[in-house]
């Protein structure tokens, strides 16, 4: 009975193992397709400076592909990031289990037509609950914006006023009604992580909202 349950297990990962490396095969076809049919570069792996700026885990990352091209003469670079986490908890016989969790993001990076101070949209923890609590303890939560909708889902880090200036009405209204996630601004790079893998039919949205934004920092009148 043993040796059935073995060999049985054995054939499912077999099986799973086949199952995931032609799904594999697809999607990179499926992408080397979208790359040619829009005169784009493929590569498989890749990477850039905006890495630094990007989840680390303390597991492994990388770059599982790369697309690179031209959007409304903006240069953009589509990457699907991946990093790892691993936590350790207790197992019933008194000894240690690690379990390993791989995070996927898909990465879109637009080149700004000049440098800008650094500023970083980040997850505003509690939202309008954190808010309220924060006020009312006599500590009211610094850089809110006056948008309440904004406010609640973000908080703005950034190292002076001016790299806070950054975030303008005009770049409030589109970064809500396009629903972006947290962005940053790195010099002149714009980089823009969707939680989730490639998505192939949804690449050109995501490229779109994020030169979109782009666009915005390009005509306005921001010192460096």
């Amino acid at each position: 009975m043993l040796l059935i349950i073995i060999v049985a297990v054995a054939a499912l990962l077999v099986i799973m193992g086949a199952v995931s490396a032609l799904n594999t095969r697809k999607q990179r076809a499926a992408l080397e397709e979208w790359a040619a049919t829009r005169g784009w570069a493929f590569i498989a792996g890749g990477g850039g400076p905006w890495l630094q700026y990007l989840p680390q885990g303390d597991a492994g990352r990388g770059v599982r592909y790369q697309l690179d091209g031209v959007r409304d003469d903006h240069r953009v670079t589509v990457a699907a990031y991946y990093y790892s986490t691993a936590s350790t908890d207790g197992d019933p016989q008194g000894g240690s289990r690690t379990t390993t969790t791989s995070h996927s993001l898909t990465v879109v990076v637009v080149g700004l037509t000049s440098g800008l101070p650094s500023v970083e949209l980040r997850a505003r923890a509690f939202g309008k609950l954190g808010i309220e609590v924060a006020k009312a303890a006599g500590l009211p939560p610094k850089n809110l914006t006056g948008v309440p909708k904004f406010d609640r889902r973000y908080r703005i880090h950034a190292h002076s006023e001016a790299a806070a200036a950054v975030v303008t009405r005009a770049v409030i209204a589109v970064t809500l009604d396009r629903g972006l996630p947290a962005w940053q601004v790195r010099g002149d790079q714009l980089i823009v992580p969707w939680p989730g893998g490639f998505r192939v039919d949804r690449l050109d949205d995501r490229i779109g909202d994020a030169v979109a934004l782009a666009a915005l920092f390009d005509s306005a009148d921001i010192p460096a």
